[in-house]
């Protein structure tokens, strides 16, 4: 099967975080004069700043979204701008917008947004190398977690609505500015819209840990599978553009290390395990009323869900950490092929140093997750040993 390559999959990240963040700035400016109330100078540099130049918090920031239009596009047009520094200083300037905008900015496309920058960051440094495989594994490893945490919290959250596989009976008209096709999605019959969830939960907690396996025909298959909720989201929602940085991460997928022999086989396996598991072990029953399906079910209690995130979120975890050994020592080797030079080292030891960092970071939700869980399995064992008294 056809593969890119690594420096095409890096130029296509680097263009589309681009042209994310300029839309992000471009967002933002025509709302920052409106809402001056919300945006305040809270950073004393920008502060100082605005007070020696005579300037109102209010402009100081659209200054700022200025500055970071024209340098994202000037990075568009110019190739050679893609480096290192131009992310991190567009990533400072988005955060001072992000700082500054308080309660108004606190939404998961803004987080999102900073998050990936330092991840693509990291990618861009000052030029292409081996090295290059590991920044991408570390964009891949991102994904599995927001991936994961995205469809984990859901069912986590209690609500009735996805217990039941109802959310999208009203999800389409309660979402902020829905889009033209958000009417006709929200007449389809409830049947459509409960299988529609539960392929997105399916999606979302059971195939991220698949993103990590190494076989170009795996990660084919759950590339296509994200793309379809993405685009059923942008079609049917209105997310900002959370989904668009989503789908221009979801190309890190297609840059795979080539397993040397049996991965059609390895992949054979995977699929049958996951069509196995699809129609004989996935916690739901089908509804039929005179022949015809008429609904879905969720055959899931609370607690039986909790103890499979704890169970997977360890998974993830061995799994993340196995593979960044795997593709640090492919890297090395495959960099043995190249020509030595000093630049190349420290560009390989730069960029694993700061991948292990981010992993060790980007743990630290998975485990407040299963931190959580924890403290509520707690409390109803106290609960239940204070009753039986």
């Amino acid at each position: 099967m056809p593969t890119l390559g690594t420096k095409r999959i890096k130029k296509c990240i680097l263009y589309g975080q681009l042209v994310v963040i300029f839309s992000a700035f471009a967002s933002i400016y025509p709302q920052i004069h409106e809402l001056d109330s919300l945006f305040q100078c809270r950073l004393p540099v920008l502060r100082a700043v605005c007070s020696i130049i005579e300037l109102s918090p209010a402009v100081g920031l659209q200054a700022v979204c200025v500055f970071g239009m024209f340098l994202s596009s000037f990075a568009i047009y110019k190739p050679s701008f893609q480096k290192l520094p131009t992310f991190l200083i567009l990533f400072f300037c988005y955060r001072t917008l992000y700082e500054a905008g308080g309660v108004f900015m606190y939404h998961e496309s803004d987080s999102f947004l900073l998050e990936s920058t330092i991840y693509v960051a990291i990618l861009a440094w000052f030029g292409d190398g081996p090295a290059d495989s590991v920044a991408l594994f570390s964009i891949v490893v991102l994904l599995v977690r927001v991936t994961f945490m995205t469809g984990a919290t859901k069912l986590m959250s209690k609500c009735p609505a996805h217990w039941n596989l109802t959310a999208l009976e009203y999800h389409f008209e309660s979402q902020p500015l829905p889009t033209p096709v958000s009417w006709y999605a929200h007449q389809v019959p409830l049947v459509f819209k409960q299988a529609a969830s539960l392929i997105t939960f399916y999606i979302e907690i059971i195939l991220p840990p698949l993103f990590l396996i190494p076989v170009i025909h795996v990660r084919y298959f759950v590339f296509f599978c994200q793309i379809l909720v993405m685009t059923a989201t942008i079609i049917t929602g209105n997310n900002g553009f959370f989904n668009y940085n989503v789908l221009v991460l979801l190309v890190s997928l297609l840059e795979t290390p080539r397993v040397p022999i049996g991965a059609s086989f390895i992949a054979a396996l995977i699929f049958s395990k996951l069509g196995y598991d699809l129609f004989y072990r996935m916690p739901y029953n089908v509804i039929f009323e005179k022949g015809q399906i008429a609904g879905f079910v969720l055959n899931l209690t609370e607690g039986s869900f909790n103890k499979f995130v704890v169970y997977y979120i360890d998974v993830l975890i061995i799994l993340m950490a196995v593979m960044f050994a795997i593709v640090t020592g492919y890297t090395i080797v495959k960099g043995l092929t190249y020509p030595i030079r000093t630049w190349r080292i420290v560009h390989l030891w730069c960029v694993t140093v700061c991948v292990l960092f981010l992993n060790i970071y980007g743990t630290v939700p998975l485990l407040r997750m299963d931190e959580r869980i924890a403290e509520k399995q707690l409390k109803t064992l106290l609960f239940n040993l204070i009753t039986n008294m």
